[in-house]
C-alpha cells in the first residue's frame, strides 16, 4: 500500500472518530434552565433542576436562546397586568414574551401570584379583572403550577399544563371568589348590631348575615330579624 492512500485512511478513521466523540459529547451536555426572581438561590427548585439542567439565576445579559424553559418565581401586580396586555414594560416582561415568542416553555409558581393574596379584601370586579389576566397568561402558553409539579414537569418530563384543565380551574376560582365575595356581603363585623345594620343589608336582598360570635344585637335589630324572618349565623 503507498503512502498516500494510508495517510489518506487513517485520515478517514480519525475523522470518523472525531465525529463519534463530538456526537458523544453533545449527547450529553445539559440543557439550561432561567429562573427569575430572587428567592432561588435558597430554593429545593434550583438545587432539584440542577440534577439534570445548568441552571442560571436571572442577569441584564440574558439570551433567552440559550435557554429550554424560564421559570419564574413571583408575578406581582405590575408584571402580570403587562405580560397579560403584551407589554415589554420591565426586563421580566421582555424576557417572557421573547421566550413565548420562541416557543421556550415559561413556568410561574402558582404561590408567587400576588393578586391571589388580595381575595378576600380586594374589590370584586377588580379582583376578577385579575384573574381573567391571568387566564390570559395560560392560554399565551404560560404554566402556573406548584413547586411539586413544576420539578416533576421539567426532571421527568412530565407534560403538566394548567391549560388543558384550565376550563375546570376557571370554574373553580370563579366559585371560590363568588364564595368569598357573597360571604364577605353578606357579613357583619361589629360587636354591636342594631336594626339599621340589618335593614342596610336586607335591602340589598341578603336575608341570610353572618356575625360574630360575641356580637350583640339590640332588642329592635331582634324585632327586625323576626318580623322580617332573617337567618343569622354566628361565626
Amino acid at each position: 500500500m503507498d503512502m498516500e492512500k494510508l495517510v489518506e485512511m487513517i485520515t478517514k478513521e480519525v475523522m470518523k472518530r472525531i465525529k463519534k466523540l463530538s456526537y458523544d459529547e453533545n449527547r450529553y451536555v445539559k440543557d439550561k434552565i432561567l429562573l427569575l426572581g430572587d428567592c432561588f438561590e435558597s430554593s429545593n427548585i434550583k438545587e432539584a433542576l440542577e440534577e439534570k439542567y445548568i441552571v442560571d439565576l436571572y442577569n441584564s445579559d440574558v439570551n433567552v436562546d440559550c435557554y429550554k424553559a424560564v421559570v419564574l418565581s413571583k408575578l406581582n401586580l405590575k408584571v402580570l397586568s403587562n405580560l397579560a396586555l403584551g407589554l415589554c414594560n420591565g426586563q421580566y416582561e421582555e424576557i417572557i414574551i421573547n421566550a413565548l415568542f420562541k416557543g421556550k416553555r415559561v413556568y410561574v409558581l402558582e404561590d408567587g401570584m400576588e393578586y391571589r393574596k388580595y381575595m378576600s379584601s380586594a374589590n370584586k370586579n377588580l379582583y376578577k379583572l385579575y384573574t381573567e389576566y391571568e387566564q390570559k397568561l395560560m392560554y399565551n402558553g404560560v404554566d402556573i403550577l406548584n413547586e411539586g409539579n413544576l420539578i416533576r414537569a421539567l426532571l421527568c418530563g412530565q407534560d403538566i399544563h394548567k391549560s388543558q384543565n384550565h376550563e375546570v380551574y376557571e370554574d373553580s376560582i370563579s366559585e371560590k371568589i363568588e364564595n368569598k365575595q357573597e360571604f364577605i356581603k353578606n357579613s357583619l363585623s361589629k360587636k354591636l348590631i342594631t336594626e339599621v345594620d340589618l335593614r342596610r343589608l336586607y335591602m340589598d336582598g341578603v336575608k341570610e348575615i353572618n356575625i360574630l360570635k360575641k356580637s350583640i344585637l339590640t332588642p329592635l335589630a331582634q324585632d327586625f330579624i323576626r318580623i322580617n324572618h332573617l337567618k343569622i349565623k354566628r361565626v
